[in-house]
């Protein structure tokens, strides 16, 4: 059953059975969603995942600190955001994503993986190239985007301002300009007042563009110290993660130091155990060797009392054990050629069974016909599927251990009513009902006497699920179709025959009908034919088979006998041998005092060399003891930097904190002193346009009382003549002015037309337009 959720149970089973497990694989299960704690995990450094249906979020892997290599192929991920779990695996180089089709058609989708996780190295079992690691490292460039729109948003505005300003003090200096000339043309007694109100003027207009050069300058010189300051926080946090990494990794390589040493030290105390076992053999077979020298001192000191007594001795010893191993061999011939016949004859019995099943084969195929009216309703028996067939075999082989191929076939009926899988398999208790009673009916036909201990073998036991028909009905002529013809006994018997399509009759003239049924009757004496040739052949193999049988049988029991004669000869042999050296014995054990010394001699050998294995065994736990501080102290110092290790972690971790937290400071100190400076300026130019249309004012003012002036009459110093009329083209001319008037009132229109026009263009405040737009002199 495929696994569809992963339990912390099921972890932490994991974990304890295999604790140093690196490499898990859980594909192509059925896997939704996992929301258990993987840190059990901790030396896991390639999971594969691949062929579930991970739908949700990957949160559950930021324990994983330790892998390396992640296959996710062939799942549901919806989107990119979904990898954001995976920036905190350092040691992650390999990631496999293909087959979630929604991440496959993202747009640049390696570059986009290869953005969110910079350490991965290798995507879809392919190395990422160059371009693709350029492009993610630009994308992932910090804050060049935020801060070019930042200077849009606060920058852009002061210069369409400082802009507006300088084109405002410009048309302004014209108008000055043009009116000073007006000025000084109209009237000569006025020129102190207008001096004056025109430096007053110009030193606002200065001031002005003084005060917009200075904030434009002190603008650029923030924007150039916040851009300085946030890329060197940004190269101080890059060079903070990296340390950071490096540390972990670190961490990592002094958790697997230490996981090695533990292993190591476990081999240490696993060796330690060997030795001592090995002490332990080398003690008995030093012991053995000491009992060894005690019979050779007692043979050598028989051999120089009595040469003739040990020569007869040697020669019964000699006999003795020809004797012993002539009785082994028969012992091992007469085994061997039981389990032989035994075998022989399931052997045989498997061929009766299946000459049986091909019987019932033949009779089942040529019988086939439609069901009667009047035929007796049989039981449903149950068929032999693939499944069933081994688990039934499986149970069989249970019974038979040492396999010879039979089984009590009453136990067997007991084990499959007894056996859950069996009763699983079969399809539930009632199938399994029906199947024990078809066995019962099927062995108390085959053994009507001797059911209830009778041995069977696989091949008879098969014969319950093919049914004896050689009793039945021999089937009519017009049943049986010209595509009836059954197939070869080598052919499995649940392949379906290849029929042909049913042929309507209806429209056959008579004479087709009678050649056809003719056709049928010569193939149904053909088949008739083939059938009692093929019945006489298998009779005799029968026949062949039962004689071959019983000519082997009585040869093995002939054997048997000649057999169990020969060891009842040989066992009468060995009890007068086993008497004849207990008497040996006993004169042998009369000798021993007489060895003393030496044996004394071989105690004092064995003590010296007992005394040398216990000063080996004292270096040898000397040295181990040693390595054991050794490790210990290795193994403080791992821990001592460890803790340093971590501790430094901290420190760099609040070190970034404390620069971020300066980093937000400083960019809302900037943006308060922007939009500081942005109000200043803001009232620095209302204040400006204030003073700019009080200065209009007074201007307006001034050329109204320009207009006064032109306007009253001026003296005249050359007579005027009398105007002359013409009717040219009868239309009415007007009289041309004196001379000095029109080149006095010529250059003041001149110059207020263009000062109208240009403070039309330049200036876009309606209250200037309607000023300049007034009724032409």
């Amino acid at each position: 059953m495929p696994l569809e959720r992963l339990t912390p149970d099921l972890v932490r089973e994991i974990a304890a059975e295999y604790p140093t497990l690196s490499n898990l694989n859980l594909s192509r299960n059925e896997i939704r969603a996992i929301d258990c704690d993987v840190s059990a995990l901790a030396y896991v450094s390639r999971l594969n995942l691949s062929h579930n249906q991970l739908t949700q979020s990957l949160e559950w892997l930021r324990s994983a600190t330790a892998l390396s290599k992640l296959d996710l192929a062939y799942n549901d991920l919806q989107h990119m955001d979904q990898l954001d779990a995976l920036r905190g695996l350092p040691l992650l180089t390999h990631l496999t994503l293909e087959g979630n089709f929604r991440l496959d058609e993202s747009p640049n989708y390696r570059v986009a993986v290869a953005t969110k996780l910079p350490q991965v190295t290798t995507l879809d079992d392919t190395p990422l190239t160059a371009a693709e690691k350029e492009a993610a490292r630009e994308a992932r460039e910090p804050a060049s985007v935020p801060n070019q729109s930042v200077k849009t948003l606060t920058v852009e505005p002061f210069n369409e301002t400082i802009a507006l300003l300088q084109d405002r003090v410009s048309a302004l200096q014209e108008v000055l300009r043009l009116q000073e000339s007006h000025v000084v043309a109209a009237g000569p007694g006025s020129a102190p007042t207008y001096e004056r109100l025109l430096t007053q003027w110009r030193t606002k207009v200065f001031e002005l563009l003084v005060a917009a050069k200075r904030s434009e300058a002190l603008q650029y010189t923030v924007q150039q110290r916040a851009s300085s300051q946030h890329l060197s926080i940004e190269s101080q946090l890059a060079h903070t993660t990296q340390q950071n990494q490096a540390l972990e990794q670190r961490l990592l390589d002094a958790r697997a130091a230490i996981k090695l040493h533990e292993l190591q030290t476990s081999q240490l105390r696993q060796e330690k155990a060997l030795t001592e076992a090995k002490l332990a053999k080398t003690v008995t077979r030093l012991q053995d060797e000491r009992a060894h020298l005690r019979a050779t001192s007692h043979a050598v000191l028989a051999l120089h009392q009595d040469d003739g007594l040990v020569k007869q001795l040697e020669h019964a010893f000699t006999r003795l054990h020809e004797y012993n191993q002539r009785l082994e061999r028969l012992l091992r011939t007469v085994e061997l050629a039981s389990v032989a016949l035994q075998r022989q004859y399931v052997r045989l019995r498997n061929q009766q069974a299946a000459i049986e099943a091909d019987k019932r084969v033949w009779i089942k195929r040529l019988q086939k016909r439609p069901r009667a009216a009047d035929d007796e309703p049989r039981m449903q028996s149950v068929r032999l599927r693939n499944g069933m067939e081994e688990v039934l075999r499986a149970a069989f082989r249970r019974l038979d251990p040492y396999d010879t191929g039979l089984v009590h076939a009453a136990k067997y009926l007991q084990t499959i009513k007894r056996d859950v899988c069996v009763r699983n398999t079969v399809g539930g208790p009632a199938v399994l009902a029906q199947l024990t009673q078809q066995m019962e009916t099927t062995l108390r036909s085959l053994y009507p006497t001797s059911h209830a201990t009778v041995h069977w073998t696989w091949g008879e036991f098969l014969l319950v699920f093919l049914p004896d028909l050689s009793d039945a009905p021999v089937p009519m002529a017009d049943v049986v179709t010209v595509d009836d013809v059954p197939v070869s006994f080598d052919e499995t018997s649940h392949d379906d025959v290849i029929r042909r399509p049913t042929v309507d009759f209806g429209v056959w003239p008579r004479d087709a009908l009678e050649a056809h049924a003719r056709q049928l009757e010569h193939e149904r004496a053909f088949l008739v034919a083939r059938l009692q040739e093929d019945a006489r052949e298998l009779q005799g193999r029968v026949v062949k088979v039962q004689c071959q049988w019983q000519a082997k049988t009585d040869d093995l029991a002939r054997a048997l006998a000649a057999l169990k004669t020969t060891m009842q000869e040989s066992e009468t042999t060995r009890v007068f041998r086993e008497t004849e050296l207990a008497q040996v014995k006993a004169e042998l054990s009369q000798l021993q005092t007489a060895h003393a010394d030496q044996v004394r001699e071989l105690e004092a050998q064995c003590s010296n060399q007992r005394i040398e294995w216990d000063r080996r065994v004292a270096e040898k736990d000397a040295l181990l003891r040693k390595t054991q501080s050794d490790h210990l102290l290795e193994m403080e110092d791992l821990l001592d930097q460890v803790r340093t290790l971590q501790k430094d972690n901290a420190k760099q971790e609040l070190h970034i904190r404390q620069l971020e937290r300066q980093w937000a400071r400083a960019q809302d100190q900037a943006e308060a002193n922007e939009s500081a400076k942005v109000e200043s300026l803001t009232r620095k130019l209302e204040k400006r346009d204030a003073e700019l249309m009080k200065v209009r004012r007074e201007r307006n003012a001034l050329l109204a009382t320009l207009r006064d002036q032109e306007k009253k009459p001026r003296p005249r110093s050359v007579e005027i003549e009398p105007p002359t009329s013409r009717t040219d083209s009868g239309s009415e001319r007007p009289q041309p002015r004196p001379p000095q008037e029109a080149m006095a009132d010529a250059p003041i229109a001149t110059r207020l037309e263009a000062l109208s026009s240009m403070a039309k263009s330049w200036l876009t405040n309606d209250e200037d337009d309607a000023i300049f737009s007034g009724p032409e002199v």
